[in-house]
């Protein structure tokens, strides 16, 4: 092994988050695969696990338990939960640095950690003066402003961007997880997102299968930006017209969307077309997946005024050699790449017709794209590839 790396991260591994947590434990598995011991330094509502991470499992080291101001408060009162996510917070940093010195670690990367406190300066600081490398994520990098209507989030925005010009003296390189193409700054290394094969199985279904009936799925924590409505309304024009072949959209996974999917699917009369799930994780998902034929990315960037797109989403479907359906642009995927359907990134609603031509082409054309897409998947799309420009800065 070329050294030992803490992997520190910020967030609740309990909590409803466990898409972060899944990236965060794939990443600390590409960094022991790219040949260096790492261990996994994470939160929970009530202590702080460190972890040894392998390529196939992890073993718990420690654990720190929180003092009871700490803990997660469960009531409305935003106040006292905000209070214990500070002195959380605090917690965590006191006891990474005796970590730091047992491990000998001489390589540190943060997963974005918001707000950035004074603490966390300090911690950094700490880093330097003792020659550890720090290496800050940014996921969704450069900035992009909120709409200043809304009020705390563009407060927010404003704060973050001024403290990380202090950050950013005190850490070696920013990891920047970006949507742009051929972005160029000082001190950054551009990544793009990437997944884990191992626990990202190829479908099992056939090619014969779809053709009694075609089935879309969309998983996600599902919010605006994701605009399944986009799907449903077109659903609703498709069947406006009484076709006899059969369409569905399966809806997998929780979000603060739901309820206003669940009443426009009502409205449109497509109950028995468009089915919610809920949270499902690995076998049960996977038997999920291998009913459909076609995968749902996000389509609503947009909204976000976010022009591109590095959704983790669509590694996984390509990795389960499941063609999917996107509407900005990823360019982890040029023009050559036959497997996805884009369509436009605005509000019109998805063209049905459009996405049965787009897969009845594929299916006549490569009838073994399932194989085809995970071959692009093991090559291009792991976090191993993607993190390799990490690894090679550790030795300068």
């Amino acid at each position: 092994m070329k050294g030992n790396l803490l992997y520190v991260a910020f967030v609740r591994e309990d909590s409803e988050a466990v898409g972060f947590v899944k990236k965060i434990e794939s990443q600390c598995k590409a960094f022991y695969n790219l040949n260096y011991n790492c261990y996994l330094y994470i939160t929970s509502g009530k202590e702080a696990i460190l972890y040894e991470i392998t390529n196939t499992d992890k073993k718990i080291i420690k654990k720190y338990i929180y003092s009871r101001k700490a803990h997660f408060i469960n009531n409305t009162n935003l106040f006292r939960k905000k209070a214990a996510n500070f002195y959380r917070f605090n917690e965590f940093l006191e006891h990474i640095r005796n970590e730091i010195i047992e491990l000998n670690i001489k390589n540190i990367y943060i997963r974005r950690i918001k707000p950035i406190t004074p603490n966390l300066n300090s911690f950094l600081k700490y880093c330097k003066k003792n020659n550890i490398k720090v290496y800050y994520e940014f996921p969704d990098y450069p900035w992009y402003a909120p709409n200043p209507s809304e009020v705390f989030q563009y407060i927010s925005y404003l704060y973050d961007r001024i403290a990380f010009v202090i950050l950013k003296k005190h850490i070696d390189k920013v990891i920047g997880v970006s949507v742009r193409k051929d972005l160029n700054v000082k001190d950054t290394i551009i990544i793009k997102n990437g997944i884990n094969l191992s626990n990202t199985p190829l479908t099992t279904r056939g090619i014969q299968e779809s053709n009694n009936a075609l089935h879309l799925v969309g998983v996600a924590n599902v919010g605006f930006w994701h605009a399944y409505d986009r799907v449903i309304k077109g659903l609703r024009d498709y069947y406006n017209n009484n076709p006899n072949y059969k369409v569905y959209f399966h809806i997998v996974g929780d979000g603060g969307a739901l309820p206003e999917l669940r009443r426009l699917t009502l409205e449109c009369g497509l109950d028995q077309y468009v089915q919610f799930h809920g949270s499902k994780t690995e076998g049960d998902l996977d038997e999920i997946i291998n009913k459909c034929d076609i995968g749902i990315g996000i389509l609503g960037n947009h909204r976000k005024n976010l022009f591109g797109d590095s959704s983790l989403k669509n590694r996984e479907y390509c990795a389960r050699g499941l063609p999917f359906i996107i509407a900005a642009e990823d360019y982890d995927f040029n023009d050559s790449f036959k497997y996805n359907l884009r369509i436009p990134a605005d509000e019109t609603n998805l063209d049905v017709i459009q996405v049965m031509n787009f897969f009845n082409k594929l299916k006549s054309t490569s009838p073994n794209y399932s194989l085809e897409m995970r071959g692009f998947a093991e090559k291009n799309l792991t976090w191993e590839s993607k993190l390799v420009k990490v690894v090679e800065d550790f030795a300068h």
